[in-house]
């Protein structure tokens, strides 16, 4: 079910204009249909080659990565565009596939109210889930018996 936000349907107005969503990491076309269909409002629009090829110094595709920024309101990635505070004005929140963004965070994001966010936490239970199948694999004595299989 797509996702609507209940507080303003309360005050009887539903947003009707499109929230852009700027990818800049490369997620495959399946995750950008699943971004997209968390809600008709939404217009995904994938930038990962432009972002990839202002990374290596190529700046040939400078202009159809500008207007693309030009128009975001959210950025989803694992990186932070060059200059994105001019180049994103109408920018809101950017959605980082890493933990860690102390290196996105610096004076210019400080007077801002660009809300960041992060995967933090996301392989917690995973982690976990590893750390206790090797032990019970140690405890059990399993590289013993891999060693009397062969």
């Amino acid at each position: 079910m797509p996702y609507t936000d209940i507080s303003l349907e309360l005050k009887g107005h539903v947003p009707v204009e499109p929230v852009n969503v700027v990818v800049v990491t490369s997620v495959g076309e399946e995750w950008l249909r699943r971004i997209a269909a968390v809600s008709p409002r939404i217009r995904v629009t994938d930038a990962s080659e432009l972002f990839r090829a202002e990374r290596k110094e190529n700046f040939g595709s400078k202009e159809r990565f500008d207007a693309a920024l030009a128009e975001a309101e959210v950025i989803y990635g694992s990186g932070f565009p060059r200059n994105c505070y001019s180049r994103a004005p109408g920018l809101k929140w950017f959605q980082s596939m890493r933990a860690g963004v102390d290196k996105f965070v610096d004076d210019e994001f400080r007077r801002s109210s660009l809300i960041m966010t992060t995967a933090s936490g996301i392989h917690a239970v995973p982690m976990a889930e590893h750390v206790l199948m090797m032990m019970l694999m140690f405890a059990k004595e399993a590289p013993g018996c891999f060693e009397l299989k062969r």
